[in-house]
């Protein structure tokens, strides 16, 4: 897991993946280390500590809640109204249904027209 060091003062090795109390050692700040939590990644050794950054779940859907539990991403219907993409450039005002998905919104009367002309 890299290089240790010895402990040089007491009680240094008092918490965190990054001590070995039972032979007074830590690990330099950088090693990699295991911070016991699944929704973290790149856990590495602070001063006495093992932390890692909150582990990616975005789905990249306004309409869902995103969250990690137990190392898995869950993406939860969102009771909201917020703005979205439907991805059709002829509606404006897209909007979340509160069902976790996003619902188009009108189409301006000129882009109907039109539309209704080409066809």
């Amino acid at each position: 897991l890299g290089t240790c060091i010895l402990a040089d003062k007491a009680g240094c090795c008092t918490q965190g993946a990054c001590c070995d109390v039972a032979n007074q050692v830590y690990f330099s700040a950088g090693t990699a280390c295991d911070d016991g939590d699944a929704c973290t990644t790149g856990d590495k050794c602070g001063a006495t500590t093992c932390s890692g950054a909150a582990k990616n779940c975005d789905d990249g859907n306004a309409c869902t809640v995103d969250a990690c539990q137990n190392g898995t991403c869950t993406h939860t219907s969102a009771a909201n109204t917020a703005p979205c993409s439907t991805g059709k450039a002829c509606t404006t005002g897209d909007h979340c249904n509160g069902a976790g998905s996003c619902s188009a919104g009108t189409a301006p009367a000129r882009q109907v027209q039109s539309a209704l002309r080409d066809n």
